[in-house]
């Protein structure tokens, strides 16, 4: 499972083989104009980005064995989850010999095939779905461009909007 190795285990190892942190992320859709996979995923994405894992301190008891720990309290005192792996899905659809990026619903509705590619920041492609129809082999190869000039776009957005929004510069 390509998506399973996207989060390194030991960033939420509190106490190994204790304790360890437990993520949830709900995902609601409201409303569907369209492209909801690849929506859902940055949404995850950015989620997990500014995720903030509270700074923890192993205890050790009178055999100095790490049995129990403490959370500091402090908010500002927070470390972050490494997202270098994490991968975006970016749609692409087909209509006769044209490729769509982010299509509409109204356009979904007339496409000869889907196809979701999960790319990570790295431009490795963890994941190749057809959600609809077939796509030619010709179009396939050439849609690798394309799903790699648009993945670069996305992180790069992703990166200046999350900059904004915690105020400092991060390289995960």
């Amino acid at each position: 499972d390509p998506l399973g190795r996207a989060l390194d285990i030991e960033d939420l190892k509190i106490i190994p083989n204790l304790f360890h942190w437990t993520l949830y992320v709900d995902v609601i859709v409201l409303t569907d104009s369209g492209n909801v996979f690849d929506i859902i995923m940055l949404s995850v994405l950015i989620a997990l980005r500014t995720a903030r894992i509270p700074i923890t301190t192993p205890i050790k008891n009178a055999d100095q064995e790490e049995k129990d720990f403490t959370i500091d309290d402090d908010p500002t005192h927070f470390r972050r989850i490494n997202c270098q792996s994490i991968p975006i899905g970016i749609s692409l659809f087909v209509v006769g010999d044209t490729l769509l990026v982010d299509a509409t619903q109204e356009e979904e509705d007339c496409v000869d095939s889907w196809v979701l590619f999960c790319v990570n920041r790295r431009k490795e492609i963890v994941n190749i779905t057809s959600l609809f129809g077939k796509m030619d082999s010709q179009i396939l190869l050439g849609s690798l461009q394309v799903v790699s000039m648009c993945s670069d776009f996305l992180f790069e957005l992703i990166d200046s909007v999350i900059d904004v929004a915690i105020g400092t510069r991060s390289d995960l």
